[in-house]
């Protein structure tokens, strides 16, 4: 510590507020990087996990009323019937572009091999929804019944079962980044708690290094050195001028009286 104590006041009191500043920067550092951890964390999770549960849950719901239209067809007639298959085109359609949110998203291996199998298996039930359709164009009653309550049902089923599958997996994976979001929060928690301690100790360390040398540099407190030389400067020599410590101004004011 001797390059310490041979270092002039002002450079001393420099070194503190510096000292402090880059305390200051790497705590508000550490903050700012952690932070924006968090809100990679919290973007990933809504653009990734909330949009593809939003988009997939959407999608099952209109697959299973798309379902049940199909199979309500035999005991529709002529004019209900086709608004019926009006309206599920439509839905078809609105299947697909939440189908179309959904593939924007990124997704990790394992997502996407059950999105494929909801690919694949979505196109399985419109093929037998076609068959449907065919009947109906042929006016085949008996072969509408049959494709509906049959192959239509257990596509539906296959399908809806894929696309829980998906679900869950969506849900699994945003639970998995809550809890990751939780756990860095709470090792910057940690290491900020660290760093300000730190900074704090040191910055009373210095307080006191600095306190300590100008005193005895003064040899006394300041309002002591003050009030002596205050007195000399009146003439009043009868002064009695105690010095803590020598080599200070105190000792060299006694000295001179």
């Amino acid at each position: 510590m001797n390059w310490y104590r041979n270092l002039k006041l002002k450079n001393k009191l420099l070194m503190a507020f510096i000292l402090s500043a880059v305390l200051t920067l790497v705590v508000g550092g550490v903050a700012m990087l952690r932070l924006q951890q968090l809100a990679d964390i919290a973007s990933d999770m809504y653009q990734n996990r909330v949009v593809a549960i939003d988009s997939i849950g959407k999608a099952s719901a209109e697959m299973l009323t798309h379902t049940r239209a199909i199979i309500m067809l035999p005991l529709l007639d002529g004019s209900a019937r086709q608004a019926v298959l009006a309206e599920n085109a439509k839905r078809e359609a609105r299947v697909r572009a939440q189908v179309d949110v959904y593939a924007k998203t990124e997704r990790s291996s394992e997502e996407d091999q059950l999105f494929r199998k909801v690919e694949e298996l979505n196109g399985q039930y419109l093929q037998q929804v076609k068959l449907v359709l065919d009947a109906v164009a042929a006016g085949d009653e008996e072969g509408i019944r049959r494709v509906a309550m049959g192959p239509v049902r257990t596509a539906a089923f296959a399908l809806g079962d894929a696309l829980i599958a998906l679900a869950e997996y969506n849900s699994t994976a945003a639970q998995q980044a809550d809890a990751a979001a939780s756990q860095t929060a709470q090792h910057a928690q940690r290491i900020l708690l660290g760093v300000i301690g730190g900074a704090v100790l040191l910055a009373i360390v210095m307080g006191l290094l600095l306190a300590r040398y100008i005193v005895r540099q003064l040899g006394g407190e300041p309002e002591y050195a003050m009030t002596a030389v205050r007195r000399i400067a009146n003439g009043d020599l009868s002064v009695t001028v105690q010095a803590q410590n020598e080599n200070s101004l105190l000792s060299a004011m006694r000295d001179m009286v």
